[in-house]
């Protein structure tokens, strides 16, 4: 007993404060084989991960050579010929072309309603005897009585027919607007002014703003 005392020596088998089996609340340490793969130099950093990220996104894709960029065997163009179908030109000059929607996803389910106003409004299917030069195969559809990209079909309408709904809706809207807007503006202009200088009233109803006729809209706008 005296030799453990003044050796200050633990005596074998006794485990240490500091131990981990003793240690109240804390799980056992994992061995140090595993703490290894912790270790400062065993961290990716940003660039790795971007890099890793490139490489994963790439697989299955070509890559081009530079080579190639000047190979004038190579036609470039994209693997989506979508553009080329709203870069289509109408062979008259009579013709105007719009893509209209087919069918839109409603609550009720699918609808044609557009398609339908279009045709009500004149417009009816163009074909690719309408469109100056080729038309890709890949839009034309039912044995060539229409021109389809997805959910478009391209559409047709005579220049004439559409300039005359452009005039009707510009008429439409000077009626509704410059007319009545600007005459019930005149009206209250006109009594204010009225009040101001103490003329009667009766004398001011007389006075009336200027409401040109039809024929003299047409006059003013040199509109044959």
């Amino acid at each position: 007993m005296a030799n453990d005392i003044t050796t200050n020596q633990p005596r074998p088998n006794t485990p240490t404060p500091s131990s981990p089996s003793v240690q109240v609340g804390k799980a056992p340490q994992p061995p140090e084989a595993a703490i290894e793969v912790e270790k400062p130099h065993q961290t990716v950093d940003n660039q790795d991960l971007l890099f890793a990220t490139r490489q994963a996104v790439s697989v299955g894709r070509g890559r081009l050579n530079r080579g190639d960029l000047f190979d004038e065997t190579i036609v470039a163009k994209p693997l989506s010929m979508g553009e080329g179908f709203f870069n289509l030109k109408p062979k008259s000059p009579e013709v105007l072309l719009r893509a209209i929607n087919m069918k839109v996803i409603t609550a009720d389910g699918p609808s044609s309603l557009r398609y339908d106003q279009a045709h009500s409004q004149g417009y009816v299917n163009a074909t690719p005897a309408d469109i100056k030069g080729t038309v890709s195969e890949m839009f034309v559809k039912d044995g060539g009585t229409k021109i389809v990209n997805g959910d478009l079909i391209l559409m047709k309408i005579s220049r004439a027919d559409y300039r005359a709904a452009l005039k009707y809706k510009d008429q439409t809207a000077i009626q509704a607007t410059q007319r009545a807007g600007t005459v019930d503006s005149g009206n209250q202009q006109i009594m204010r002014a009225a009040e101001e200088r103490n003329i009667p009233s009766r004398l001011a109803r007389k006075l009336q703003p200027f409401n040109p006729t039809s024929k003299e809209l047409r006059d003013d706008f040199n509109d044959e």
